[in-house]
């Protein structure tokens, strides 16, 4: 049977800078439909627009060339469409070699507003959370444009890259971002029979206090699309706070920790805590780092993230086949 656990999680406490950092990259927000592969912007009479994560319209009229984007992920898409020469601004999170001659404005949820505003941009690009509605508030009282973006699944993914390619221009280069990122997963999904043919796999967003996925998220989809399912896919917090003892009880296969030095298998705090180490998976070597950059944000690298942990659970499903393999052999030889 599916193991099961406590509803009911603990309420996440305040934390420091740098989970705030981790959580924002995430783009924490509620999906939408999802977008046809071939559709961008919309119409109204003789209008054409597209409609960001608040549901505001923005004009599609000339090609925005000065364009400052404060979401690590949508600054990914921006350079994957192409539009790498139309940004003026970023965050200092971003290290794609496209945007490295980019000036930094500082970080996603706390920017240099004066810095911005000297860059005299026709596009910002932001969150659409209850937390930047004050900074979205502020460039839109100054006159400038902002593309307030949710992203919370794969679905908002397609949607933000089909209208960033149409308001910068490049609509046929958001389509095939779109078209390519769907063909590799297509050739990663992995039919499962059932539920109990899963790998449990959890993702650790931040070990203390202990961050995991919930059901519904970019990274939850990508677990389910190589033939895994997240460890606490039942729970609508898409972020989830969880005990240790929860964890225990779900009894994860495969646990992936996502960390800024993804360098060995398993994370010192793991080797050294012997809570960790009742786990069975990381009895049986299944702990993984991985690059926080790749996994945390639902951009253009998704595949890239979903291949590698189509290995992991691939590598549990070869481990639980010689296990019973194993037991088979023991039980005849007993006969």
């Amino acid at each position: 049977m599916r193991p099961g656990g406590s509803s009911r999680l603990r309420a996440r406490p305040r934390t420091g800078g740098a989970l705030l950092c981790v959580l924002a990259s995430m783009v924490v927000g509620c999906g939408l439909e999802t977008p046809r592969a071939d559709a961008a912007a919309e119409e109204s009479g003789a209008e054409r627009f597209v409609v960001d994560g608040r549901g505001v319209r923005l004009p599609l009229t000339t090609p925005r060339e000065r364009v400052v984007s404060l979401v690590p992920s949508l600054t990914e898409v921006v350079a994957a469409v192409g539009g790498a020469g139309q940004l003026v601004g970023r965050t200092r999170f971003d290290e794609d070699p496209r945007v490295a001659g980019v000036p930094s404005v500082g970080g996603t949820v706390d920017p240099d507003v004066e810095a911005i505003l000297d860059l005299r941009p026709d596009l910002v690009i932001t969150w659409s959370d209850a937390d930047a509605r004050s900074l979205t508030d502020r460039f839109e009282g100054f006159g400038i444009p902002v593309y307030a973006a949710r992203a919370r699944s794969i679905a908002d993914f397609e949607r933000h890259t089909l209208a960033l390619g149409a308001l910068l221009g490049r609509d046929d280069e958001g389509r095939a971002v779109v078209r390519d990122v769907r063909r590799r997963l297509d050739a990663l999904r992995v039919d499962v029979s059932g539920e109990d043919d899963r790998p449990s796999v959890l993702f650790v967003v931040w070990p203390r206090p202990l961050i995991t996925t919930g059901g519904g998220t970019f990274v939850d989809e990508l677990i389910r699309v190589v033939g895994g399912r997240g460890t606490f896919d039942d729970v609508r917090d898409p972020w989830p706070t969880v005990s240790f003892e929860q964890v225990l009880e779900r009894r994860p296969d495969v646990v992936v920790v996502a960390s800024e030095h993804a360098e060995g298998l398993v994370p010192d705090w793991i080797e050294r805590d012997p809570l960790w180490n009742s786990l069975a998976a990381v009895r049986s070597g299944h702990v993984h780092l991985v690059d926080a950059d790749l996994f945390n944000r639902p951009g253009p690298r998704m595949a890239e993230a979903a291949e590698e942990l189509a290995g992991y659970v691939r590598a549990t499903r070869s481990d639980d086949r010689a296990t019973s393999r194993d037991g088979d052999a023991g039980r005849g030889g007993r006969r």
